[in-house]
């Protein structure tokens, strides 16, 4: 009899679910960081731009990184940022590289403000764009950025004005590899910008246009933040039904009650006397952490400036399959994949990156 329920207990048990989650951090405090590695090359081409040195004034959501690097093994994420900060570096470095091209005795510089600018993983960018991935177990391979999204304004400065020459909203792409494949890729936006200020006769294009100060510029950029959920010390407690709500730090149903398990998250109110689930929501508060859904499932996030990171998924692949047990007998079992990515939440969109 003891033998019988032992075979039947183990049987139970070959009947669960196997979870099958990545080795790294599962938390995005828990994340470290490292340095970018960069060359010191200079830009080879010939032509002298029109201006006597490159500024950058970084107004990001988030300005201490760059986005992530996995570290010796795929599921090992890093924040990657740069030395001195990424306004000082990019100054610097694009100076430098450029320096045989620019014009010491010109009037003007070239003013670069930076909106976006984030390195993403291949990974990511399929699961983001793609609403079927095949094998989401194969994407591991592809944690390596390779894309770099930029949103980017270009001004004219001459003594205390600046005068508006460009924008550049693009996600740049690179599938090359080795040691300084993410400073090639970073560098992408801007050589896109010199290259364009090659053709342009920019004493033509600033003829007719409007003036502005610097407390202009500072003004208009910095309403970008003017967000009540990042200007307030806490959120309300509650379920967020929208990335509106949020932003307004508005949740629904104070009173909500959850329960997170390792692959999902039960979210219920009360209504006539009865426990109702709620499933379509943005994120949730509980009094003291922010969960966030990018997906099918909620994860939890820190913030960063003024966005929010997190270790999450956009979905878990389940996997069937059998095992053969003593006398020959099948057993069923079943495999659930969750493999967690670094995501940041885009601020004006509400979805992640």
């Amino acid at each position: 009899m003891y033998s019988r329920n032992r075979n039947l207990l183990l049987l139970a048990l070959l009947l669960l679910p196997v979870f099958s989650m990545a080795q790294g951090p599962r938390d995005i405090e828990k994340v470290k960081s490292q340095t970018l590695k960069y060359d010191t090359e200079q830009h080879p081409f010939i032509a002298t731009l029109p201006f006597n040195r490159i500024e950058i004034i970084d107004y990001r959501f988030d300005t201490s990184k760059i986005g992530y690097a996995f570290y010796n093994y795929p599921e090992n994420h890093t924040r990657l940022v740069v030395p001195g900060g990424v306004q000082e570096f990019l100054t610097t470095r694009l100076n430098d590289s450029w320096k045989n091209n620019l014009l010491p005795g010109s009037a003007i510089t070239l003013v670069i403000v930076l909106k976006k600018l984030w390195l993403e993983y291949e990974s990511v960018n399929e699961l983001v764009h793609s609403n079927n991935v095949k094998d989401e177990s194969l994407l591991r391979a592809k944690n390596r950025n390779s894309y770099c999204l930029a949103d980017i304004d270009v001004f004219a400065k001459t003594d205390s004005s600046y005068q508006a020459v460009l924008r550049l909203a693009y996600d740049f792409t690179s599938d090359e590899g080795g040691r300084y494949n993410d400073i090639h890729l970073l560098m992408m936006p801007f050589d896109s910008i010199i290259n364009k200020m090659q053709s342009v006769d920019i004493a033509a294009v600033l003829t007719n246009k409007r003036k502005f100060l610097f407390n202009d510029i500072r003004m208009n950029y910095s309403k970008r933040f003017d967000i009540p959920a990042l200007a307030s010390d806490s959120f309300h407690r509650g379920i967020f039904l929208s990335f509106a709500d949020f932003k307004k730090n508005k949740p629904s149903y104070p009173d909500f009650k959850y329960k997170i398990y390792e692959l999902s998250t039960e979210l219920t109110i009360q209504q006539d006397g009865r426990d109702m689930a709620i499933t379509d929501y943005w994120g949730f508060y509980t009094g003291k952490d922010l969960y966030i859904k990018p997906g099918y499932l909620p994860f939890r996030v820190m913030r960063q400036g003024n966005t929010f990171d997190m270790l999450g998924a956009m979905r878990s692949k389940r996997k069937e399959g059998s095992i053969q047990v003593y006398g020959g007998i099948s057993v069923p079992i079943s495999t659930v994949n969750t493999i967690l990515y670094p995501f940041q939440v885009d601020m004006e969109t509400g979805k992640v990156y």
